[in-house]
Protein backbone atom coordinates (compact mmCIF):
# COMPACT_ATOMS: atom_id res chain seq x y z
CA UNK A 1 0.00 0.00 0.00
CA UNK A 2 2.87 2.41 0.66
CA UNK A 3 4.89 1.20 -2.32
CA UNK A 4 6.40 3.49 -4.95
CA UNK A 5 7.85 2.84 -8.36
CA UNK A 6 10.51 5.04 -9.99
CA UNK A 7 11.47 4.59 -13.65
CA UNK A 8 14.28 6.64 -15.21
CA UNK A 9 14.89 6.82 -18.95
CA UNK A 10 16.44 9.06 -21.59
CA UNK A 11 14.54 12.31 -22.09
CA UNK A 12 14.15 12.79 -25.85
CA UNK A 13 13.30 16.21 -27.23
CA UNK A 14 10.43 16.67 -27.93
CA UNK A 15 9.41 14.07 -25.32
CA UNK A 16 7.91 10.77 -26.37
CA UNK A 17 8.66 7.71 -24.27
CA UNK A 18 8.49 9.58 -20.97
CA UNK A 19 4.99 10.74 -21.92
CA UNK A 20 4.00 7.20 -22.98
CA UNK A 21 5.26 5.95 -19.63
CA UNK A 22 3.24 8.58 -17.75
CA UNK A 23 0.19 7.66 -19.85
CA UNK A 24 0.63 3.97 -19.00
CA UNK A 25 1.02 4.74 -15.30
CA UNK A 26 -2.11 6.92 -15.28
CA UNK A 27 -4.08 4.29 -17.22
CA UNK A 28 -3.00 1.66 -14.69
CA UNK A 29 -4.03 3.85 -11.76
CA UNK A 30 -7.44 4.45 -13.33
CA UNK A 31 -7.82 0.71 -13.91
CA UNK A 32 -7.19 0.26 -10.18
CA UNK A 33 -10.07 2.63 -9.45
CA UNK A 34 -8.00 5.73 -8.59
CA UNK A 35 -10.19 8.78 -9.27
CA UNK A 36 -7.38 11.39 -9.24
CA UNK A 37 -4.27 9.69 -10.68
CA UNK A 38 -2.37 12.99 -10.99
CA UNK A 39 -2.10 13.10 -7.20
CA UNK A 40 -0.10 9.85 -7.27
CA UNK A 41 2.46 10.97 -9.85
CA UNK A 42 5.70 12.96 -10.00
CA UNK A 43 8.00 13.62 -12.98
CA UNK A 44 11.47 15.14 -12.61
CA UNK A 45 14.01 15.72 -15.39
CA UNK A 46 17.36 17.20 -16.29
CA UNK A 47 18.90 17.73 -19.74
CA UNK A 48 19.32 14.02 -20.53
CA UNK A 49 17.01 11.85 -18.40
CA UNK A 50 13.56 11.95 -16.86
CA UNK A 51 12.28 10.06 -13.83
CA UNK A 52 8.63 9.07 -13.43
CA UNK A 53 7.59 8.27 -9.85
CA UNK A 54 4.23 6.70 -9.07
CA UNK A 55 2.84 6.03 -5.59
CA UNK A 56 0.12 3.61 -4.50
CA UNK A 57 -1.28 6.25 -2.17
CA UNK A 58 -1.66 9.90 -3.05
CA UNK A 59 1.44 12.01 -2.49
CA UNK A 60 1.12 13.99 0.71
CA UNK A 61 2.26 17.54 1.28
CA UNK A 62 5.50 16.36 2.91
CA UNK A 63 6.25 14.19 -0.15
CA UNK A 64 5.65 17.10 -2.51
CA UNK A 65 7.86 19.45 -0.49
CA UNK A 66 10.63 16.84 -0.32
CA UNK A 67 10.54 16.49 -4.13
CA UNK A 68 10.60 20.26 -4.57
CA UNK A 69 13.62 20.53 -2.26
CA UNK A 70 15.38 17.69 -4.07
CA UNK A 71 14.91 19.36 -7.46
CA UNK A 72 15.86 22.82 -6.17
CA UNK A 73 19.07 21.68 -4.46
CA UNK A 74 20.31 19.60 -7.40
CA UNK A 75 19.17 21.71 -10.32
CA UNK A 76 16.49 19.38 -11.65
CA UNK A 77 13.35 20.56 -13.43
CA UNK A 78 9.94 19.59 -12.09
CA UNK A 79 7.73 18.35 -14.93
CA UNK A 80 4.79 17.16 -12.84
CA UNK A 81 3.79 17.32 -9.19
CA UNK A 82 0.40 17.62 -7.53
CA UNK A 83 -0.32 21.35 -7.44
CA UNK A 84 2.59 22.30 -9.71
CA UNK A 85 2.10 25.63 -11.53
CA UNK A 86 3.17 26.00 -15.19
CA UNK A 87 5.68 28.75 -14.34
CA UNK A 88 7.50 26.37 -11.99
CA UNK A 89 8.51 24.12 -14.90
CA UNK A 90 11.22 24.34 -17.55
CA UNK A 91 13.55 26.54 -15.48
CA UNK A 92 17.02 25.02 -15.60
CA UNK A 93 17.29 22.74 -18.64
CA UNK A 94 15.11 24.82 -20.89
CA UNK A 95 13.16 23.47 -23.84
CA UNK A 96 11.38 25.76 -26.32
CA UNK A 97 8.15 24.87 -24.52
CA UNK A 98 7.34 22.93 -21.32
CA UNK A 99 6.18 19.99 -23.43
CA UNK A 100 6.48 17.35 -20.73
CA UNK A 101 4.38 19.28 -18.22
CA UNK A 102 1.75 20.17 -20.84
CA UNK A 103 1.40 16.60 -22.11
CA UNK A 104 1.25 14.99 -18.67
CA UNK A 105 -1.34 17.59 -17.67
CA UNK A 106 -3.37 16.69 -20.78
CA UNK A 107 -3.21 12.99 -19.87
CA UNK A 108 -4.24 13.66 -16.26
CA UNK A 109 -7.16 15.85 -17.30
CA UNK A 110 -8.24 13.58 -20.16
CA UNK A 111 -7.57 16.27 -22.78
CA UNK A 112 -7.66 13.97 -25.83
CA UNK A 113 -7.48 16.73 -28.51
CA UNK A 114 -4.11 17.95 -27.21
CA UNK A 115 -2.69 14.43 -27.31
CA UNK A 116 -4.13 13.74 -30.77
CA UNK A 117 -2.65 16.96 -32.17
CA UNK A 118 0.82 16.17 -30.83
CA UNK A 119 3.40 15.25 -33.47
CA UNK A 120 4.09 11.85 -31.89
CA UNK A 121 1.93 8.97 -30.74
CA UNK A 122 2.15 9.01 -26.93
CA UNK A 123 -0.72 6.62 -26.20
CA UNK A 124 0.20 4.04 -23.55
CA UNK A 125 1.75 0.77 -24.65
CA UNK A 126 -0.32 -2.25 -23.60
CA UNK A 127 0.21 -5.99 -23.59
CA UNK A 128 -1.76 -6.27 -26.84
CA UNK A 129 0.30 -3.46 -28.45
CA UNK A 130 3.65 -3.74 -26.66
CA UNK A 131 5.82 -1.53 -28.89
CA UNK A 132 6.70 1.03 -26.24
CA UNK A 133 9.39 2.80 -28.27
CA UNK A 134 7.21 3.43 -31.32
CA UNK A 135 5.78 6.97 -31.44
CA UNK A 136 5.59 7.39 -35.23
CA UNK A 137 2.76 9.28 -36.90
CA UNK A 138 2.52 9.51 -40.69
CA UNK A 139 1.24 13.06 -40.60
CA UNK A 140 4.48 14.21 -38.94
CA UNK A 141 6.69 12.92 -41.78
CA UNK A 142 6.06 15.81 -44.23
CA UNK A 143 6.77 18.36 -41.49
CA UNK A 144 10.06 16.73 -40.54
CA UNK A 145 11.01 16.45 -44.20
CA UNK A 146 10.42 20.17 -44.69
CA UNK A 147 12.73 20.85 -41.74
CA UNK A 148 15.45 18.43 -42.87
CA UNK A 149 17.93 21.26 -43.48
CA UNK A 150 17.67 22.29 -39.82
CA UNK A 151 17.91 18.77 -38.40
CA UNK A 152 14.24 17.81 -38.54
CA UNK A 153 15.01 14.28 -39.70
CA UNK A 154 16.91 13.64 -36.46
CA UNK A 155 13.50 13.56 -34.77
CA UNK A 156 12.24 10.87 -37.10
CA UNK A 157 10.99 7.61 -35.60
CA UNK A 158 13.06 5.53 -38.00
CA UNK A 159 12.20 2.11 -36.57
CA UNK A 160 8.67 2.18 -37.93
CA UNK A 161 9.82 3.45 -41.33
CA UNK A 162 12.40 0.66 -41.56
CA UNK A 163 9.64 -1.92 -41.09
CA UNK A 164 7.44 -0.14 -43.66
CA UNK A 165 10.35 0.07 -46.13
CA UNK A 166 11.09 -3.62 -45.58
CA UNK A 167 7.49 -4.47 -46.43
CA UNK A 168 7.61 -2.32 -49.57
CA UNK A 169 10.89 -3.91 -50.67
CA UNK A 170 9.57 -7.43 -50.01
CA UNK A 171 6.44 -6.71 -52.06
CA UNK A 172 8.49 -5.24 -54.92
CA UNK A 173 11.17 -7.93 -55.09
CA UNK A 174 8.73 -10.77 -54.41
CA UNK A 175 6.38 -9.54 -57.11
CA UNK A 176 9.18 -9.17 -59.65
CA UNK A 177 10.59 -12.63 -58.93
CA UNK A 178 7.16 -14.23 -59.16
CA UNK A 179 6.50 -12.46 -62.44
CA UNK A 180 9.56 -13.97 -64.13
CA UNK A 181 8.21 -17.54 -64.62
CA UNK A 182 4.65 -16.46 -65.50
CA UNK A 183 5.20 -16.19 -69.29
CA UNK A 184 6.61 -19.70 -69.34
CA UNK A 185 3.71 -21.09 -67.35
CA UNK A 186 1.13 -19.31 -69.49
CA UNK A 187 2.82 -19.91 -72.83
CA UNK A 188 3.53 -23.61 -72.48
CA UNK A 189 1.16 -26.55 -72.63
CA UNK A 190 -2.21 -25.92 -70.93
CA UNK A 191 -2.06 -26.36 -67.17
CA UNK A 192 -4.04 -29.23 -65.71
CA UNK A 193 -4.77 -27.15 -62.59
CA UNK A 194 -5.75 -23.46 -62.49
CA UNK A 195 -3.07 -21.03 -61.36
CA UNK A 196 -5.29 -18.82 -59.16
CA UNK A 197 -6.20 -21.37 -56.46
CA UNK A 198 -2.58 -22.56 -56.37
CA UNK A 199 -1.38 -19.02 -55.81
CA UNK A 200 -4.17 -18.29 -53.33
CA UNK A 201 -3.51 -21.40 -51.25
CA UNK A 202 0.25 -21.05 -50.89
CA UNK A 203 0.14 -17.26 -50.42
CA UNK A 204 -2.56 -17.55 -47.73
CA UNK A 205 -0.82 -20.23 -45.70
CA UNK A 206 2.53 -18.42 -46.01
CA UNK A 207 1.12 -15.17 -44.60
CA UNK A 208 -1.09 -16.90 -42.02
CA UNK A 209 1.63 -19.18 -40.64
CA UNK A 210 4.09 -16.33 -40.08
CA UNK A 211 1.38 -14.02 -38.70
CA UNK A 212 0.37 -16.56 -36.07
CA UNK A 213 3.98 -17.42 -35.28
CA UNK A 214 5.07 -13.79 -34.82
CA UNK A 215 2.05 -12.99 -32.66
CA UNK A 216 2.66 -15.97 -30.39
CA UNK A 217 6.37 -15.16 -30.06
CA UNK A 218 5.43 -11.64 -28.92
CA UNK A 219 3.03 -13.19 -26.40
CA UNK A 220 5.70 -15.59 -25.20
CA UNK A 221 7.94 -12.59 -24.55
CA UNK A 222 5.39 -11.44 -21.98
CA UNK A 223 4.67 -14.87 -20.53
CA UNK A 224 8.27 -16.06 -20.24
CA UNK A 225 9.86 -12.68 -19.53
CA UNK A 226 13.01 -13.30 -21.57
CA UNK A 227 12.87 -12.55 -25.33
CA UNK A 228 15.64 -15.01 -26.36
CA UNK A 229 13.87 -17.85 -24.52
CA UNK A 230 10.53 -16.78 -26.01
CA UNK A 231 11.95 -16.71 -29.54
CA UNK A 232 13.66 -20.10 -29.24
CA UNK A 233 10.62 -21.70 -27.62
CA UNK A 234 8.17 -20.29 -30.15
CA UNK A 235 10.20 -21.16 -33.24
CA UNK A 236 11.01 -24.67 -32.02
CA UNK A 237 7.45 -25.47 -30.93
CA UNK A 238 5.89 -24.20 -34.16
CA UNK A 239 8.35 -26.00 -36.45
CA UNK A 240 8.13 -29.28 -34.55
CA UNK A 241 4.33 -29.18 -34.40
CA UNK A 242 3.91 -28.15 -38.05
CA UNK A 243 6.45 -30.76 -39.13
CA UNK A 244 4.60 -33.45 -37.19
CA UNK A 245 1.32 -32.31 -38.78
CA UNK A 246 2.81 -32.51 -42.26
CA UNK A 247 4.31 -35.94 -41.57
CA UNK A 248 0.94 -37.24 -40.38
CA UNK A 249 -1.11 -35.62 -43.16
CA UNK A 250 -1.29 -38.63 -45.48
CA UNK A 251 -2.15 -41.06 -42.68
CA UNK A 252 -4.86 -38.74 -41.35
CA UNK A 253 -6.34 -38.41 -44.86
CA UNK A 254 -6.63 -42.18 -45.14
CA UNK A 255 -8.07 -42.55 -41.66
CA UNK A 256 -10.58 -39.67 -41.84
CA UNK A 257 -11.82 -40.20 -45.38
CA UNK A 258 -9.82 -37.74 -47.45
CA UNK A 259 -7.55 -34.72 -47.37
CA UNK A 260 -10.42 -32.26 -47.74
CA UNK A 261 -12.05 -33.56 -44.58
CA UNK A 262 -8.74 -33.23 -42.72
CA UNK A 263 -8.32 -29.65 -43.92
CA UNK A 264 -11.86 -28.74 -42.88
CA UNK A 265 -11.17 -30.13 -39.40
CA UNK A 266 -7.82 -28.28 -39.24
CA UNK A 267 -9.50 -25.01 -40.24
CA UNK A 268 -12.15 -25.38 -37.55
CA UNK A 269 -9.44 -26.08 -34.95
CA UNK A 270 -7.49 -22.99 -35.98
CA UNK A 271 -10.52 -20.69 -36.07
CA UNK A 272 -11.73 -21.81 -32.63
CA UNK A 273 -8.21 -21.75 -31.16
CA UNK A 274 -7.51 -18.28 -32.51
CA UNK A 275 -10.86 -16.82 -31.46
CA UNK A 276 -10.60 -18.18 -27.92
CA UNK A 277 -7.02 -16.94 -27.49
CA UNK A 278 -7.77 -13.50 -28.96
CA UNK A 279 -10.94 -12.95 -26.93
CA UNK A 280 -9.44 -14.16 -23.63
CA UNK A 281 -5.96 -12.70 -24.16
CA UNK A 282 -5.92 -10.43 -21.12
CA UNK A 283 -7.20 -13.16 -18.79
CA UNK A 284 -4.70 -15.67 -20.20
CA UNK A 285 -1.86 -13.18 -19.72
CA UNK A 286 -2.72 -12.57 -16.09
CA UNK A 287 -3.17 -16.26 -15.33
CA UNK A 288 0.08 -17.20 -17.08
CA UNK A 289 2.10 -14.61 -15.15
CA UNK A 290 0.87 -16.13 -11.91
CA UNK A 291 2.47 -19.50 -12.65
CA UNK A 292 6.01 -20.70 -11.94
CA UNK A 293 8.48 -20.37 -14.81
CA UNK A 294 8.67 -24.11 -15.70
CA UNK A 295 4.87 -24.24 -15.78
CA UNK A 296 4.71 -21.13 -18.01
CA UNK A 297 7.19 -22.72 -20.40
CA UNK A 298 5.29 -26.02 -20.55
CA UNK A 299 1.93 -24.29 -20.99
CA UNK A 300 3.32 -22.09 -23.78
CA UNK A 301 4.48 -25.14 -25.72
CA UNK A 302 1.20 -26.96 -25.05
CA UNK A 303 -0.73 -23.97 -26.40
CA UNK A 304 1.28 -23.89 -29.62
CA UNK A 305 1.24 -27.62 -30.42
CA UNK A 306 -2.39 -28.07 -31.56
CA UNK A 307 -2.30 -24.95 -33.73
CA UNK A 308 1.04 -25.88 -35.28
CA UNK A 309 -0.16 -29.43 -35.99
CA UNK A 310 -3.29 -28.11 -37.72
CA UNK A 311 -1.27 -25.55 -39.72
CA UNK A 312 1.02 -28.32 -40.93
CA UNK A 313 -1.81 -30.05 -42.84
CA UNK A 314 -2.18 -27.56 -45.67
CA UNK A 315 1.22 -27.52 -47.36
CA UNK A 316 1.52 -31.28 -48.03
CA UNK A 317 -2.10 -31.48 -49.20
CA UNK A 318 -1.48 -28.73 -51.76
CA UNK A 319 1.81 -30.25 -52.93
CA UNK A 320 0.16 -33.68 -53.27
CA UNK A 321 -2.49 -32.20 -55.56
CA UNK A 322 0.15 -30.49 -57.71
CA UNK A 323 2.43 -33.52 -57.82
CA UNK A 324 -0.43 -35.74 -58.95
CA UNK A 325 -1.77 -33.55 -61.75
CA UNK A 326 0.60 -30.66 -62.51
CA UNK A 327 4.22 -31.07 -61.32
CA UNK A 328 5.21 -27.92 -63.21
CA UNK A 329 3.46 -25.86 -60.56
CA UNK A 330 5.37 -27.35 -57.62
CA UNK A 331 8.29 -24.84 -57.92
CA UNK A 332 5.75 -22.05 -58.37
CA UNK A 333 3.97 -23.10 -55.16
CA UNK A 334 7.26 -23.04 -53.23
CA UNK A 335 8.09 -19.61 -54.65
CA UNK A 336 4.68 -18.13 -53.78
CA UNK A 337 4.84 -19.54 -50.26
CA UNK A 338 8.38 -18.27 -49.73
CA UNK A 339 7.56 -14.77 -50.99
CA UNK A 340 4.41 -14.63 -48.85
CA UNK A 341 6.37 -15.72 -45.78
CA UNK A 342 8.91 -12.93 -46.25
CA UNK A 343 6.15 -10.35 -46.78
CA UNK A 344 4.28 -11.62 -43.72
CA UNK A 345 6.99 -10.68 -41.20
CA UNK A 346 6.94 -6.86 -41.62
CA UNK A 347 3.22 -6.96 -42.45
CA UNK A 348 2.38 -8.68 -39.16
CA UNK A 349 4.48 -6.18 -37.20
CA UNK A 350 2.82 -3.17 -38.84
CA UNK A 351 -0.65 -4.63 -38.29
CA UNK A 352 0.26 -5.35 -34.68
CA UNK A 353 1.44 -1.77 -34.11
CA UNK A 354 -1.80 -0.35 -35.49
CA UNK A 355 -4.39 -2.97 -34.58
CA UNK A 356 -2.87 -5.08 -31.81
CA UNK A 357 -1.69 -8.66 -31.45
CA UNK A 358 -5.20 -10.06 -31.04
CA UNK A 359 -6.26 -8.56 -34.37
CA UNK A 360 -3.18 -10.04 -36.08
CA UNK A 361 -4.08 -13.45 -34.68
CA UNK A 362 -7.71 -13.20 -35.85
CA UNK A 363 -6.69 -12.02 -39.34
CA UNK A 364 -4.12 -14.81 -39.62
CA UNK A 365 -6.40 -17.66 -38.58
CA UNK A 366 -9.15 -16.23 -40.81
CA UNK A 367 -6.83 -16.62 -43.81
CA UNK A 368 -7.13 -20.39 -43.41
CA UNK A 369 -10.75 -20.15 -44.60
CA UNK A 370 -9.79 -19.02 -48.15
CA UNK A 371 -6.85 -21.42 -47.96
CA UNK A 372 -9.34 -24.24 -47.32
CA UNK A 373 -11.45 -23.14 -50.30
CA UNK A 374 -8.40 -23.05 -52.60
CA UNK A 375 -7.09 -26.38 -51.35
CA UNK A 376 -10.51 -28.02 -51.78
CA UNK A 377 -10.71 -26.75 -55.36
CA UNK A 378 -7.28 -28.16 -56.16
CA UNK A 379 -7.95 -31.50 -54.51
CA UNK A 380 -11.25 -31.82 -56.30
CA UNK A 381 -9.64 -31.06 -59.65
CA UNK A 382 -6.76 -33.41 -58.93
CA UNK A 383 -9.18 -36.20 -57.93
CA UNK A 384 -6.97 -37.32 -55.08
CA UNK A 385 -9.08 -36.26 -52.09
CA UNK A 386 -9.84 -39.87 -51.16
CA UNK A 387 -6.55 -41.52 -52.03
Amino acid sequence: PDGRLAITQWARVPPRQTVKLAAAVIAALRAEGVAAPGAHLAVVRDWSVACVVVSRRALERADVEALRAFARERGFDLAWLPGLAPEETNRHHRWPRPWLYQLVAAIVSGDSPTLEQYAFDVSPARDDRPWFFNAFRWRTLPLLWEQRATGGLLLLESGYLIIAATLGLALLVGGLLLAIPLPGLAGGAPLALPLKPVTGLFAAIGIAFLGIEIMLIEKLGLWLGRPPVAFATGIAAFLIAAGAGSAAAAALARRLGGARRVLRLATVVLLVWGAVLALTGGSVDGWMLGQAEPMRLALSVALILPAGFAMGQFFPAGLAALGAREPRLVPWAWAVNGAASVIASPLALLLGIHLGLSAVLLISVALYAPALWSASALLRRASISRR
